[in-house]
């Protein structure tokens, strides 16, 4: 553009312009600059302190003094090169004193007296919200379906991992494996091209994210986490077959992984419905499972061997049952395993080349079998075989076994002393809940998690109410709560109780840290009182209060709706959870949603 100077009128435009790029600079300068901020909530935690404010800042340094004695103080310098609203450091405080918090910003100072509790509280770190909380995948492609506040099921079944540096990912129902970083920044969102996610974990170095997937291919996959790629794929459709259903539960499944030193152990599955008929009788309904347990090298994928091992003309072998878990010690010296559903499904009647009642020892090197051994069954209430499914666990030194049966028997071993003599060596066996008779109706509440310690204490959950198999009536909701149910047990090395905890809801999921300190608990509803008040995530100290874990309980995070599944950091710093929604109504024509279809963190 030419200017000609001594015109009124270009002098004119010339001002409008310096104008206009003046106020385009200042613009520029203030959107780098704060907006005044205020301090919303300061919360002190297990080990830290949490920080909201009420807008983003660009801070600089945050300082924490102790009143009366000012010596006493704590700073973290920041480098300005992100805004945040949200902080949390780790702090040592001190219980019932006067702090005095400073906090320097690119516009200034916040500071604000504050008295230390008597005991820490949760602060939520970050969340992030998931797909769309229908299970129309898990309700077999019918109608899409919710949790109900009088049905056993959450419907949506997912999974979560927190790694010792803070990372989560998350196995999703949604078609997705999902990775944060520790502040809540993605890492990886990664579509299923024809499945749902079913399990997730870190590898021991945090390099690796292993998670598999319920789908035509029943595919492991493994991702780096610094880049989100993917490194390598298996599936495990090539051994255990292809089917034509559709819905995702009748197809190939990476059901349980875990990492120990650079090998990655899998038990991946395939069920399908069937229906039993007796001459003469009803036809009945089970479901049968074939398995198979895979030892892969994690950098490069690999198999190292699988169990059965095919024969020598190369024909495949499976096991012909569900293996939900492996247990498998902090070292990776040995694998124990067990099965779950197909012959109780079939009322005992169901012949197995590997019976649900055994519980089988595997050389983890080599893959072959090492011994095995049956667990007698109740014999009561229909209860003619007895499973153990996901029931086991062995202590990190890989000292003791710790089982319990479907009908509420805990079994622990001494797993050391029966490798050297390849048999089992109870050291005792325990019922924590029995069947009984309400009204001539048989109950039961089933076996659940069992983690074992290296002490050779163990902490059991007994699970929800169930009519018993013989009742005759599967599938109808019972009318009374088991009084063994919902309740949580830690047992000296002789069987005897420490202590007992009855939970108000469903524990779906018991997570320990590392050193044995922090226990986490994950409940959802009681669908047999049709409540969800207790819904949320607790946060014990083992190493607190008495011989009640009322007294160990740190703190309560409730949620609106119901808690899918939990899962802490080794050294118990970060804390996550999936929630998803339940709809209250119990009558079938209406519906009331509560809750949301979230990922959250907290300290």
């Amino acid at each position: 553009m030419n200017f000609d100077l001594n015109s009124m009128k270009n002098k004119k435009l010339l001002i409008l312009l310096v104008v206009f790029l003046l106020l385009n600079l200042i613009a520029l300068v203030g959107c780098g600059r704060d907006k005044e901020a205020k301090i919303d909530r300061i919360v002190f935690t297990r080990g830290g302190v949490g920080i909201n404010i009420s807008s983003k800042i660009s801070l600089a340094k945050v300082a924490i003094i102790l009143e009366d004695n000012p010596a006493e103080k704590f700073e973290i310098p920041f480098d300005n090169s992100r805004r945040i609203d949200t902080l949390w450091f780790d702090f040592a405080w001190k219980e019932n004193r006067d702090y005095r918090l400073n906090i320097s910003y690119q516009s200034g100072e916040l500071e604000q007296k504050i008295r230390s509790p008597l005991s820490p509280s949760a602060f939520l770190l970050w969340e992030s919200e998931l797909g769309k909380a229908e299970g129309l995948i898990e309700s077999g492609g019918k109608e899409a379906k919710y949790a109900q506040i009088n049905e056993w099921s959450k419907v949506i079944y997912e999974e979560i991992a927190v790694s010792s540096s803070g990372m989560v990912g998350v196995a999703s129902f949604d078609r997705t494996f999902r990775l944060w970083d520790k502040d809540g920044k993605k890492r990886l969102n990664f579509h299923i091209p024809a499945g749902v996610g079913k399990s997730i974990t870190f590898s021991e170095d945090n390099r690796y994210l292993l998670a598999g997937e319920a789908g035509p291919d029943g595919k492991l996959y493994c991702f780096e986490t610094t880049s989100g790629r993917l490194c390598w794929t298996y599936s495990t459709a090539s051994e255990l077959g292809t089917t034509k259903e559709s819905y995702y539960a009748y197809q190939p499944t990476v059901k349980y992984i875990a990492v120990r030193q650079n090998k990655v152990f899998v038990s991946a599955q395939l069920g399908w419905k069937k229906i039993l008929r007796a001459k003469g009788g009803e036809g009945k309904i089970y479901y049968p499972r074939r398995s198979i347990i895979y030892a892969f090298d994690l950098p490069s994928g690999r198999k190292l061997w699988q169990f059965p091992a095919p024969t020598s003309d190369g024909t495949i072998n499976l096991i012909d049952t569900a293996v939900l878990k492996l247990a498998i010690d902090k070292g990776g010296k040995t694998i124990v395993f067990s099965g779950w559903s197909a012959g109780s499904g079939g009322g005992g009647k169901i012949s197995q080349r590997y019976p649900e009642n055994f519980l089988y020892v595997l050389d983890p090197h080599s893959g072959h079998l090492l011994f095995s051994w049956a667990l007698a069954p109740l014999g009561l209430y229909g209860f003619f075989t007895t499973s153990i499914g996901s029931s086991l666990d062995l202590s990190p030194q890989g000292k003791f076994l710790a089982c319990m049966t479907n009908d509420g028997r805990l079994f622990l071993y001494d797993h050391q002393a029966g490798l050297k003599i390849r048999q089992p060596v109870l050291i005792y066996e325990k019922a924590l809940s029995a069947p009984i008779e309400v009204s001539g109706i048989p109950l039961y509440a089933s076996g659940g998690t069992v983690i074992a310690l290296d002490d050779g204490s163990v902490i059991a959950k007994i699970g929800t109410t169930y009519l018993a198999p013989g009742s005759g009536q599967k599938g109808t909701p019972p009318q009374v709560a088991h009084p063994q149910g919902n309740t949580l047990y830690k047992l000296d090395p002789q069987g005897t109780p420490s202590w007992i905890w009855r939970g108000g809801g469903g524990m779906e999921t018991l997570r320990l840290s590392v050193e044995g300190r922090y226990l986490v608990v994950g409940m959802i509803h009681d669908y047999v009182n049709q409540t969800r008040e207790k819904a949320g995530l607790y946060c014990f100290d083992l190493n607190g209060g008495q011989n009640s874990l009322e007294e160990k309980l740190v703190w309560f995070y409730p949620v609106e709706g119901i808690v899918l599944a939990c899962d802490l950091s080794p050294e118990a710093q970060y804390i996550g959870a999936i929630e998803g929604p339940i709809d209250i109504d119990p009558r079938p024509e209406f519906r009331q949603m509560v809750g949301r279809h979230r990922v959250l963190v907290v300290n």
